[in-house]
């Protein structure tokens, strides 16, 4: 049992994942844990990292998805982004426990974050959970990390070719648009489908074949009073 001699309590098994990589999304976070020895009534499981959310609250809702009894409500400090949660009736040894809860997402995107587990029974000391790969990765926010935008002339009614390059710290999923504001003073007419390029990076036209699948549609629906272009994957 617990007092066998050099028998140590850890968590066997330990992974998180999310449901949203959405700015200002409500985001639920699924974790899941077994202990290699059961805990006792009451006992305190604490997840820290959790930083970046919006949810400015001194407790939040948990919903037990999978083992034992848990409270309804879990302690919660935004500014730690730190959980505090107590098994009611302990833990049993090698079961897994499934937890979920909703947290809202932050304005700015931001990348994953490293979250910790521990207890406060035995001097069970944080250790990383297992993050959930590409967007499930908890706490993970959409951004676009380079966006970078030029053009090739600035003489006066010239025919203006601009260059758009984009690189984004998530997967974008298909029948996505992608809005660009801002792009005032232009003649060319309201366009629903103006025709679009995927070019290299030196500016050239692209080498890839041309049956290749390419992020964005060949158009773009043109805007021109608000100067806006919204070309979808």
């Amino acid at each position: 049992g617990v007092f066998a001699p050099l028998r140590v309590v850890g968590f066997s098994e330990r992974s998180i994942r999310q449901s949203s990589v959405s700015a200002t999304a409500v985001n639920t976070l699924t974790f899941s844990f077994r202990t290699s020895l059961p805990l006792p009534e009451g006992v305190l499981i604490t997840l820290t990292g959790l930083t970046g959310s919006q949810t400015n609250a001194s407790s939040v809702a948990v919903s037990v998805e999978e083992g034992g009894t848990f409270n309804a409500t879990a302690v919660w400090d935004v500014a730690a982004g730190q959980l505090i949660l107590e098994a009611v009736n302990g833990t049993e040894a090698d079961t897994r426990y499934t937890i979920s809860l909703d947290l809202v997402n932050p304005i700015l995107g931001q990348a994953a974050r490293v979250v910790l587990i521990e207890s406060d029974f035995f001097r069970l000391l944080p250790i990383g959970m297992e993050n959930a790969a590409g967007n499930a990765a908890p706490l993970l926010v959409a951004s676009f990390d380079t966006r970078f935008l030029y053009q090739t002339t600035p003489a006066t009614g010239a025919l203006n070719t601009l260059y758009l390059t984009l690189l984004s710290n998530v997967r974008i999923g298909s029948e996505t648009l992608v809005t660009l504001t801002g792009l005032f003073g232009v003649s060319t007419p309201d366009n629903p489908a103006l025709p679009i390029h995927r070019v290299a990076p030196s500016g050239g036209v692209s080498t890839l074949a041309a049956n290749l699948s390419l992020p964005f549609n060949d158009t773009a629906v043109w805007d021109r009073l608000p100067g806006a272009l919204l070309p979808a994957l």
